[in-house]
This record gives structure tokens, sequence and C-alpha cells, in this order.
């Protein structure tokens, strides 16, 4: 039988890429995470690839809400950092939100 070899090719089974969620290096020390919207700062960051997603925190109702009853609408309390990134991105640019449970288990979810 041969011997294994690295040979410095790509690797076959290579596994996808993983979801890195931000470590504090990059966080302001007063309000988050910059976002591409001016004024407004997000409470983490998700990165995929080379994009990095801001990731807003919400409650169990905002988290549930829009999978229950065949809805297609997002719906957030009004004026939560999550609506308002909404609204400056004209609905156009993906984001997630974010929810911890009382047993400290943590829910991404990607909207758009």
């Amino acid at each position: 039988m041969g011997a294994f070899t690295n040979d410095g090719g790509e690797a076959i089974n290579k596994p996808e890429e993983e979801i890195e969620t931000s470590a504090d290096t990059d966080k302001d020390e007063t309000s988050g995470f910059p976002t591409d919207v001016p004024d407004l700062k997000a409470d983490d960051f998700v990165q995929q690839g080379t994009e990095k997603y801001p990731v807003f925190k919400v409650d169990y109702n905002e988290f549930y809400q829009n999978m229950s009853h065949g809805r297609k609408r997002l719906r957030f309390k009004s004026g939560s950092t999550a609506q308002q990134y909404m609204a400056k991105t004209q609905y156009n640019r993906p984001f997630f939100v974010q929810f911890t449970d009382t047993d400290g288990k943590t829910y991404n979810r990607r909207i758009k």
C-alpha cells in the first residue's frame, strides 16, 4: 500500500465554512459593533467567509412570531435596532437576529 502524502493540493473533502461569531476585538466600548448604517450599532456580528453581518438581540416573541401563522412580513418593535436597520437599509441587506433562552442556549436566525 502507498504512503499518505501531502502534495500541497486542495483538499477533496474539505468541510464547509463555519459561521464564526465575533470576539470582543472590534467592539466599541460604549455601544456595540459598527454597521454599514451611520449612527447604528449592532450587538454582535457573524462572519461567513469574508462577509460580516450584524447581529441584533431580540426577545422570544420577536424571534418566533415571524415563523407562526404563515406570516411572511417581518415585524420588530418600533424603535428597536433591528427595525431601524431594516428601515435604513430599505429592507435589502441581510442581517441576523439572536435570541437567548432561559437555559443559556443562543439561537441565530438569518433575515433575508
